[in-house]
């Protein structure tokens, strides 16, 4: 049973993770693309990112 818990500890970890990663990689295009003058509502529906935390950028 400590074996499974463990397992989805880690597991938890690591998609916690992951999805961070994806979210900062989110925010870094976001901000490229606000730099280069894009629209925010584009960028909004591209990088799936609010308008307010583009706006933040």
């Amino acid at each position: 049973m400590k074996k499974a818990s463990r397992y989805w500890d880690n597991y938890s970890v690591l998609e916690t993770a992951r999805n961070e990663g994806k979210q900062e990689g989110r925010m870094e295009i976001a901000k490229r693309l606000k730099k280069k003058g894009v629209d925010i509502e584009v960028i909004a529906e591209t990088t799936e990112l609010t308008k307010e935390e583009i706006e933040k950028l």
